[in-house]
């Protein structure tokens, strides 16, 4: 559900800046407000609808599986799915971010087919040690990775699915993915800021190493 969403909301977002940074509309905005300000806008904004999307399509399965299921005989209650919901919810946003932030550096649609597959990739890679990490759930290597964003939200939600994360590692991992979020967000604003501007060629990475040289 956190790749789908991340997909979804990531291609509107990225399109939706691309599209405002053709067309120069995104100057007028930025006379009246800052660029963080625009980009946490735009991320709030379109990950609200995304997860009211979620929202739907759980309602929407949750409805029709208790007509076949007994979903009673789970024994599943929003305490124990509490943690899980906050580590999907700030891992939704940190995605976003970084989503916005790539679409600022770009001045063609088509260029982000590619780039958002690299986005998602990125954040998804414990995905593909998945068989190893659910078997040693709480192997240092996987401690580790835990606390190192971008990779925080799928190593624990993977590691949530087969143990119970003692509650200091719960505190610590959920403190360093709200603190990436707004490192981010930060980051994404100073591309944002700059890139944005420039609507006629895309930024490359020497274009980015100087924004935050200057």
């Amino acid at each position: 559900v956190l790749v789908m969403s991340a997909l979804l909301s990531g291609q509107v977002l990225m399109h939706g800046v691309i599209k405002e940074k053709r067309n120069r509309v995104v100057e007028i905005l930025l006379s009246s407000l800052s660029a963080p300000d625009l980009l946490m806008g735009k991320i709030l904004g379109v990950g609200a609808l995304s997860l009211l999307q979620i929202l739907i399509w759980v309602g929407a399965a949750l409805l029709v599986g208790a007509f076949l299921f007994d979903l009673g005989s789970l024994e599943i209650s929003l305490i124990d799915l509490a943690p899980s919901l906050l580590f999907f919810f700030f891992g939704f946003f940190l995605l976003a971010s970084m989503f916005a932030a790539l679409g600022s550096t770009m001045k063609e649609a088509e260029e982000s087919s590619q780039a958002q597959g690299l986005v998602v990739l990125i954040p998804m890679a414990p995905l593909f040690a998945a068989g190893v990490l659910m078997s040693q759930p709480n192997a240092t290597w996987a401690v580790v990775l835990s606390h190192v964003p971008p990779f925080i939200p799928t190593m624990v939600l993977l590691r949530m699915a087969v143990t119970d994360l003692p509650l200091w590692q719960m505190a610590s991992t959920l403190a360093a993915l709200v603190v990436s979020i707004f490192v981010f967000v930060w980051i994404g604003a100073k591309v944002f800021e700059r890139g944005i501007l420039q609507y006629d060629k895309s930024l490359g990475i020497r274009e980015i190493v100087k924004i935050f040289k200057g």
